[in-house]
C-alpha cells in the first residue's frame, strides 16, 4: 500500500504538470485564433472568455490520454534513472505488480476520459455552437470596427463602413452602406446609403434585427445608366440578414452519443464520431501499457532516453486514428473495421515491447523455455 501511494503520487503529480503545460500551449494557440477572428470584426470580444472556458473543458478530454502517457513515461523514467525503481524491485516489487498498479491508476483516468468523451464534450460543443450563433445573430454592431470596410453576410452583398462609434458600441456615426444585388437578380438596383448616425434594433414581435439609419441619403441605380434615384430620409430601417447563423444544425461532434448510436443522420459520419469517442478511453489503457514498456532506462541513459521513440509511436497512433476517422466518414473503410485495426496494431506493438521488457520474469521464462523445447522436439 505504501508503494502504491508513492507511485500513484509520482504519476498523478507528473500528470497534472504535463496536463497544465500542454493545456496552456493548445489554449494559447486557440486564443490567438479567436483573437484574430475578433480583430477582423467577425467575433465580439465579450464572448472570448466564455469560449476559452469551453475550450479548456473540451481540450481536457482530448489531451488526457497523451498527458497520462507522458506522465507514466516521465515518472517511471525518473525512478529508473535515479535508482529508486531498482530499490523497489530489490524490496520485492516485481514488474507484474508494477503493471497492476499502473492499470489501477489507468482505470480511474479511463473512467474520467470516457465520461468527458461520451457525455460531457458533446454538450460543451453544442453550447459553443449555440454561443457563437447567438453572438453572431445579436451583436452585429459589436463586431464592427470603425474606419474599416467590412462585408456583412447575406444575399444583398452589403459593404459597411462606419467612421465613429460610441464607447458602448450602440450609436454609429457617419455611416456608409453599399448593397450589390445577386448576379441573377435583374430587377434589383445597386444602392448606396449615407447616414449621419444609426443604431441596431430588434423587433419585439418578429425578433428580426434591423439597422436604423438617421438623416441620410440613398442612391438607387445601375452603373452605366443615366437613370437613378436620390432619396433623402430621416429614418430608414434595414433588415439584417443573419439566416446562416440563426439555426445551428447539430454536427456529429456535438450530437449526443445515443443519437450517434441510433444512426440518425449520416450513418458513416455518425459511426466515425462514435468510434472516435470510444477510442479515447481505450487509448488510455493501451498507452499506459505502452509507456510502461518504454519507461525502463539504465541509470546512465537518463530519464528522457525513451521519450523520442515513445512520442514517435504516439504520433503514428494518433495520425492513424485521424486518418481512419476521415476514411470512415467518407465510406472508404467499413464501420466493422473502423478504428479497431489501429488499436489492434498498437496493442500488438505493446505486447511485443512488454515481452522483451518482461522476458526475464520467471513466468515468461517458463513459457519461453517450454516453447524452445517444443521447437527442439519438432526438429
Amino acid at each position: 500500500m505504501i508503494i502504491f501511494r508513492y507511485l500513484s503520487r509520482e504519476i498523478l503529480l507528473t500528470f497534472l504538470a504535463v496536463t497544465l503545460v500542454l493545456l496552456l500551449i493548445f489554449l494559447s494557440n486557440q486564443f490567438v485564433h479567436y483573437l484574430g477572428t475578433a480583430a477582423i470584426g467577425k467575433l465580439s470580444s465579450k464572448v472570448l472568455l466564455d469560449l476559452m472556458l469551453v475550450e479548456i473543458l473540451h481540450l481536457l478530454g482530448l489531451l488526457m490520454p497523451l498527458c497520462f502517457f507522458l506522465a507514466i513515461l516521465l515518472a517511471y523514467g525518473r525512478l529508473y534513472a535515479d535508482g529508486e525503481m531498482g530499490a523497489l524491485i530489490a524490496c520485492g516489487l516485481n514488474k507484474f505488480a508494477l503493471m497492476k498498479i499502473t492499470l489501477i491508476i489507468a482505470a480511474i483516468v479511463t473512467v474520467v476520459v470516457g465520461f468527458l468523451s461520451l457525455s460531457f464534450n458533446p454538450k460543451i460543443l453544442a453550447y459553443r455552437n449555440q454561443l457563437l450563433a447567438k453572438e453572431d445573430a445579436e451583436t452585429l454592431i459589436g463586431t464592427l470596427l470603425p474606419g474599416r470596410f467590412q462585408q456583412l453576410p447575406g444575399k444583398y452583398g452589403r459593404v459597411f463602413y462606419v467612421e465613429k462609434m460610441s464607447r458602448d458600441k450602440k450609436i454609429l456615426e457617419n455611416i456608409f452602406l453599399a448593397e450589390h444585388p445577386a448576379t441573377d437578380d435583374k430587377t434589383s438596383k445597386q444602392s448606396v446609403l449615407f447616414a449621419q448616425n444609426g443604431y441596431q434594433l430588434r423587433d419585439p414581435k418578429t425578433h428580426h434585427l434591423f439597422l436604423v439609419l438617421k438623416n441620410g441619403y440613398r442612391y438607387l441605380g445601375t452603373p452605366g445608366e443615366k437613370e437613378y434615384q436620390i432619396i433623402r430620409f430621416e429614418s430608414l430601417g434595414l433588415r439584417l440578414d443573419r439566416s446562416n447563423f440563426q439555426f445551428v444544425q447539430l454536427e456529429q461532434d456535438s450530437m449526443p452519443t445515443l443519437s450517434l448510436w441510433n444512426g440518425k443522420g449520416d450513418r458513416n459520419a455518425n459511426l466515425a464520431e462514435f468510434s472516435w469517442r470510444i477510442s479515447l478511453p481505450i487509448s488510455v489503457i493501451l498507452l499506459s501499457l505502452l509507456a510502461l514498456s518504454l519507461s525502463e532506462v539504465k541509470p546512465r541513459q537518463g530519464r528522457y532516453a525513451k521519450l523520442f521513440p515513445a512520442v514517435l509511436i504516439y504520433t503514428i497512433y494518433a495520425n492513424l486514428l485521424f486518418i481512419n476517422r476521415s476514411w470512415m466518414t467518407r465510406g472508404i473503410i467499413s464501420p466493422e473495421i473502423g478504428l479497431w485495426w489501429t488499436h489492434g496494431f498498437i496493442a500488438l506493438i505493446t505486447v511485443i515491447l512488454l515481452y522483451f521488457s518482461y522476458q526475464h520474469q520467471p513466468f515468461l521464462s517458463k513459457i519461453k523455455n517450454f516453447y524452445e523445447r517444443l521447437t527442439a522436439l519438432s526438429h
